[in-house]
């Protein structure tokens, strides 16, 4: 056994595993982002989000379905266009990283 090995015991496969962030699938992202957006939303409710958004929102996410995606696009361009002083960085990353994911394989 090389001195190597002896100070470093787990393999390199099971080392990078343990220090990869775990990649969680698009459908999860997307779905935790909406109901982030739609939570900000409902707690502020602006005059220009409309129950039409809001419950469009709330049954994409009760179906899990592709109307997730599309609702999403749909918040997301909302806040993006009103930029709404409580719609935090943190949010907006949030929301772009679900977006993001959708388009990946």
């Amino acid at each position: 056994m090389s001195l190597e090995t002896e100070k470093n015991p787990t393999s390199p496969s099971e080392s990078h595993a343990e220090s990869a962030p775990a990649l969680r699938p698009p459908l999860a992202e997307t779905i935790e982002a909406l109901a982030l957006l739609l939570k900000l939303l409902q707690d502020y409710a602006p005059l220009w989000f409309t129950k039409q958004h809001e419950q469009q929102a709330v049954r994409a996410l009760q179906e899990n379905s592709g109307a997730v995606n599309a609702s999403l696009q749909e918040l997301f361009r909302l806040l993006e266009s009103y930029a709404p002083a409580w719609y935090q960085p943190e949010h907006h990353q949030k929301a772009l990283t679900a977006l993001q994911s959708m388009d990946r394989p």
